[in-house]
Parts: C-alpha cells; structure tokens; sequence
C-alpha cells in the first residue's frame, strides 16, 4: 500500500479520492501513521454513501445569498457546504469523525456548448467538525483537486495530449503515463529554481531538445 511507502512524519491531512476509502486506507493513516484524512465518497464502500445521504436528508445547504459565485478555468462557480459530526460505529469506516456534502454549481461561460450542472459530492475525514472551519474544510476539498487534476490529470491531457494517445497497451500506457509525470515533475523542479522561461509546461515541452532533457534529469 502507498500510504505505507510514505515516510514517518509526524502530521499528514491525507487527501484522496472515492477509490481510497477503504477500511485498510483509514486503518493505516489514522491507527499506523497517527495522520487524518480526508475521502472522497462513492458507491465503491457498500453503506457508508447510503448513510451519509440519509444523515444529510433533514439538512440544507447555505441560502443563495450567503455564496458568492466566483470565476476561473472558462466557468462561473459557487459551492456549498454541509457538514456533520459521525462516529466512525455510526457511519461505518475506521477513524471517521465528519461526514460533508459540497454542492457545486457550474456555468460554463466559454463558446463550447456545454451545459451549466448542479451536483453534489460527498466526503469523509477522521478530523473532528471543531478542528476546522467549514471554508477550511472547503480549501482542502478544492486543494486536492486543483492539485490532482488541473496539476496533473489537466497537464497531462493539454501538455501532453494523453486523451488523444492512441497506445492500447497496458504495460506501454503505463510507461508513457510515468514519462509524462516525470516531464511535469522536473519542470516543477527547474520552475521553483527560476531554470524555466517558458511560461507553462506545454510551451516548455516545445522548446526541450534531447540535451536539455538529460541536463535537467541531472539536476
């Protein structure tokens, strides 16, 4: 398991997603490692969504007037949110002390012909509603995503094309999939150390010769 691969610090807030809920998942960060977590939740752990969804039936979201819409990558959005002290007997996972409802709602505003949606995610964590705000609990949902896919997931689509790949083969796919994280890996490098001109990753990739390539590996 990753999560045992990682090294002892003393506090981690583990952020992942749905796939990660797992009783072994919250067993190992909050009993092994003594960290917290953060889980997004799906129907992959039989119960646990289905008791979140009736706990959270008698509760509503903040009226219209007390979110404000915000803009970024081509959008309007506005989110909302819900939270609810559990215990882990009661909602049935290791170490889960909240369960939260985000309400997201999108208007797409560029000229694709995309449809605004409304939808709402749901998640758990081992930390207690007192040790954060409901805006805090909101940065480390938005955290993890803006990290995980327009960080990685959005680069390795725009920069790299990923989506467009046409390789079929697991073992190849896998390869290529590490390659391009090991390209947006050293441009985070050489772009914390001022190395970097360019003013993305996709311009950056452009202008990589085979020489450059192999100077920045060694760095």
């Amino acid at each position: 398991m990753l999560l045992r691969r990682l090294p002892n610090v003393e506090y981690l807030l583990v952020t992942a997603d749905a796939m990660h809920c797992q009783q072994e998942s919250a067993r190992v960060t909050t009993q092994e490692k003594g960290w917290d977590y953060v889980f997004g939740l799906k129907g992959n752990q039989s119960g646990i969504l289905e008791r979140a969804i009736r706990l959270f039936e008698r509760e509503s979201f903040p009226e219209d007037s007390e979110v404000d819409w915000e803009y970024g990558h081509h959008r309007m959005e506005r989110r909302r949110i819900i939270r609810l002290p559990v215990t882990p007997e009661e909602i049935g996972l290791i170490g889960c002390w909240q369960i939260i409802a985000v309400r997201r709602e999108r208007i797409p505003m560029n000229k694709k012909k995309e449809q605004p949606s409304d939808e709402i995610s749901y998640y758990v964590s081992s930390l207690f509603c007192s040790e954060s705000t409901d805006d805090q609990m909101n940065e480390v949902i938005r955290g993890h995503w803006s990290a995980i896919e327009n960080g990685i997931h959005y680069r390795r689509d725009v920069s790299f094309g990923e989506d467009k790949c046409r390789i079929f083969k697991k073992k190849a796919a896998h390869a290529m999939a590490s390659l391009r994280n090991l390209a947006i890996g050293t441009y985070e490098i050489l772009s914390d150390q001022g190395r970097i001109k360019a003013d993305s990753c996709k311009s950056w990739s452009r202008q990589l010769t085979f020489g450059m390539a192999l100077e920045a590996l060694r760095c």
